[in-house]
């Protein structure tokens, strides 16, 4: 899958597929609210996607594409409250997903 042609809901689509599998599980309720909010299509495509890629991979994708599609301070914000919002889904916020959003936010 190229970047180059993503738009802000594929690259929205990566960075929470990214925090799902950051406690090796993704949920029924993390997938559903993906897919709800984003479409079943680009959430099953994007996942074979990110399935192929290391973390470091991964990260720097994000990195990379941050100010792109999520600029400046309140594009960040408005970032994080949707990883934030996608943790939640589940009834849990755990602790490594906390310590994985904390990461996240210090690289973008």
């Amino acid at each position: 899958m190229n970047t180059t042609y993503w738009n802000s809901k594929d690259y929205l689509s990566f960075v929470l597929l990214h925090m799902a599998f950051a406690d090796n599980e993704l949920s029924m309720a993390e997938l559903y609210h993906m897919a709800s909010r984003l479409g079943p299509d680009r959430v099953v495509s994007m996942r074979a996607f990110i399935e192929q890629l290391s973390q470091k991979e991964q990260l720097k994708i994000i990195k990379k594409s941050r100010d792109k599609f999520y600029p400046g301070a309140f594009g960040k914000s408005s970032l994080v409250a949707e990883i934030q919002e996608l943790c939640q889904a589940d009834g849990e916020f755990s602790k490594l997903e906390r310590d994985v959003l904390e990461r996240l936010e210090n690289i973008m």
